[in-house]
């Protein structure tokens, strides 16, 4: 049996993803599309930006859930498939989508929801 847990918020380092970023179109396509869709531009807070920006709910979840759903697709394309997921706080989102349970799209969606919730408040 091979599980996947998926790491919750304050995992995210400065620099992660940047391997995914280089050596694949398609994770070059979604950290655009993430980016697109929070109005952050996820490679240039990644990769350019240091802790303190990472901070930044409005950044980092995003950015975990971008990473996680990277690396799992990642291992998926290697063959290395999951019997079971599980995520942590904010890994529940990477591991539903690796699931199969809730499209990247959807799970964003939602989480982008939850923080102009918190935002308002």
């Amino acid at each position: 049996m091979r599980a996947f847990l998926f790491a919750g918020q304050l995992s995210e380092t400065p620099g992660m993803g940047r391997d995914f970023h280089e050596a694949s179109a398609d994770a070059r396509r979604l950290f655009d599309e993430t980016s697109e869709r929070t109005g952050v531009d996820l490679r240039k807070a990644l990769f350019e930006g240091g802790e303190a920006q990472l901070r930044d709910n409005r950044i980092a979840q995003p950015a975990v859930l971008l990473v996680s759903t990277l690396a799992a697709r990642e291992l998926s394309a290697r063959g290395i498939t999951p019997s079971a997921v599980c995520g942590y706080s904010l890994g529940n989102y990477a591991a539903l989508v690796c699931a199969g349970a809730v499209s990247y799209d959807d799970a964003l969606s939602v989480l982008l929801a939850i923080l102009d919730e918190s935002n308002r408040r």
